[in-house]
This record gives C-alpha cells, structure tokens and sequence, in this order.
C-alpha cells in the first residue's frame, strides 16, 4: 500500500501514486496503439497472443480508478474490521474458530504476491536473455522488447532500446504491485468479515435458555456485519465487474489461441509428397483430426472463446431486459 503511494491510514493520496499511476496509463497507451496499428484479417491470431498482457494492463487501471473512489469507505472499512478482530483476539474459543481460516489466507497472499513477482520477474528479463541467446548462437544482435509498443522512434539501438526497455518492465512492476494489492486488499477484507460471520454463527449455535438473553445483542452485531458487507459490496462491485468483462476477455484471447492452432495448415504444408504411403496416411489423420479443435471449456458446460463470450453477454442483457419488462415492484403501502 505504501508503495503504491496509497498508505494505509493516511486518506489522501500522495504525489508518489500519480507519478507511477501516470507511467501506467502511458504504457496502455503505447501498448493499444500497437495492438490498434496492427489489427487486420492477416494477423489477427498474433495479435491475440498479446490481448492477455493490454487486457490485463487495461484491467489494473480500471480497478485501480475504482478502488481510489472509495478509498475514504476502504479506510472506515478497515478501522472497523480492525477493532472487530481486537475484540476476537481477546477470546480464546473465538481465536481457535478463526484461526484456520485467517492463516490460510495469510499463507495464500504471501505466495500469491511472490508468485506474482516470479512470474512479472522472469518475463520482464526474458528479453535480455533471448538477445544474448540470439547473439551467441547468431552472432546477430536483435533489439527485443518485453512488450509489444507503439513508439514514435526506433528501438534499433541501445540508447532508446534501454529507455524504453527500463521504462517497459517499471511499468510491469507497477500493474502487478496495483493489482496484487486490489486482490490482496478484497481477500483480506473478505476474510476478516467471514471470520467475524463465522463466529457470530458459532454464537447462535450456542444459544439456549440461558443465554438467550444476549439475543438482541447478537441482533445488533448481525445487522452491523450486514453493514459491513453492504460496504464491502459498495467498494468492490466495480472491481469485480472489470474482473469478469476484461478476465474474460483475456481467457477467450488464450482459449481462442488454443482452439485456432495451424496444425491442420502446417501439416499440409510439409513435403507429405516425399514421404512413404504409410506416412502419407498419417498426415491425412492429423489434418482430419484438426477439424475438429482443441478447445477450452468451463468444466465442460461452455467453451471458451470469443463467440461463447458474445453469447453470454447478449443472453444475459436478453435475461436483464425480459426481467426488467416482466418484473414489476410491489407497491408499499403506508398505514396512517
């Protein structure tokens, strides 16, 4: 949080997340135009290999801005999670009922970030080492870029290669620390308010006739806990809403790579002519095989690709629109 320039606690936002927030959004930018320069019925499926890295560039911007309008509720949100978790670490029983749960997901954030950084890690410095390999095994040097740009001047030399090169995988480290906190920040805030449910459950349960009594003020703290995830819903919903459009996006651009693999072109392709009768035959039985593709699905229910993405949309607006013209409120009425 601190290094996103967001601290925690501190309400207002600090220079620090406009520089680095401003970095981001040039890097989209330059990434869009790219995409946007090169789009044509030619190299359409190249061009879906890189949809995942704008897609999710775009996605960490878009939670980003939405997040940041709620920062004053995220910071009231907390205050109060926080003085709810005081109160359950002065009860042992209350302790043990949470205590699995919170240390889970504290052991799945901590890998979750070092994952995240692994991973931006070795695809930020995959460049420079496919240069060296390209050069030792070539004696032929390439400028190559982590991420695929539109800029306004060559990258065929050094000095403007390491400028934009050193500015490419700054902007990498930024989309991943803005992203990893936002799903940090929803998980622990998710967590604590399930802890907070799981044991107000417990309470209940236990109840009899001698504890009923403290009925009306399980009462209050269920309807505060209510609030609490009414808060929770208020700052997230925008956020989730970008996880499932752009997540979606970037799932169809990887699935419809799966299912649009060459296979059955390159194969015949090849000198299948010059080869004996047998593997003749055997060509013949790749190119039938891919008729029919590979593809990604949804536990089966649904394939993943551009066309299921549509359907589902336009189906659910169809759903939307049919329930909002059947639909009517009941009218309230009011007693004198």
């Amino acid at each position: 949080m601190w290094l996103s320039g967001i601290p925690y606690g501190d309400r207002k936002i600090h220079f620090r997340f406009v520089a680095i927030y401003f970095q981001l959004l040039l890097m989209i930018v330059l990434e869009t135009s790219f995409f946007v320069s090169k789009i044509s019925a030619d190299n359409f499926l190249e061009l879906t290999q890189l949809a995942p890295c704008t897609a999710i560039g775009i996605l960490t911007a878009l939670k980003t801005t939405a997040i940041l309008q709620k920062r004053m509720k995220i910071y009231d949100l907390t205050e109060c999670l926080g003085k709810l978790y005081q109160n359950i670490l002065k009860d042992e029983k209350k302790i043990s009922l949470v205590k699995k749960d919170l240390v889970l997901v504290n052991f799945l954030m901590k890998y979750y970030v070092v994952l995240n950084i692994v991973l931006i890690s070795v695809y930020n410095f995959s460049s420079p080492c496919i240069m060296m390999y390209h050069y030792f095994t070539t004696n032929e040097l390439i400028f190559k870029l982590p991420y695929a740009i539109l800029v306004p001047f060559s990258t065929e030399a050094w000095l403007p290669w390491t400028i934009v090169y050193v500015h490419s995988i700054m902007c990498g480290f930024i989309c991943i620390i803005f992203y990893t906190m936002i799903d940090g920040l929803y998980f622990v805030l998710t967590s604590h308010l399930c802890a907070n449910f799981c044991v107000i459950s417990d309470t209940i349960e236990r109840l009899d006739s001698s504890t009923v009594n403290r009925l009306a003020n399980i009462v209050k703290e269920h309807q505060y806990l209510l609030k609490l995830g009414e808060d929770l819903e208020d700052i997230f919903t925008a956020a989730n809403l970008f996880n499932v459009l752009v997540g979606s996006l970037v799932i169809c651009a990887l699935g419809f790579n799966l299912t649009s693999t060459k296979i059955g072109d390159a194969a015949f392709l090849c000198k299948w002519f010059e080869m004996d009768e047998k593997s003749k035959k055997t060509i013949l039985t790749i190119m039938i095989r891919a008729k029919k593709p590979q593809q990604l699905t949804a536990y089966k229910f649904s394939t993943i690709s551009y066309a299921s993405f549509t359907k589902i949309i336009s189906t659910s607006w169809s759903y939307f629109t049919i329930l909002r013209t059947v639909y009517t409120p009941p009218e309230v009425s009011h007693s004198d």
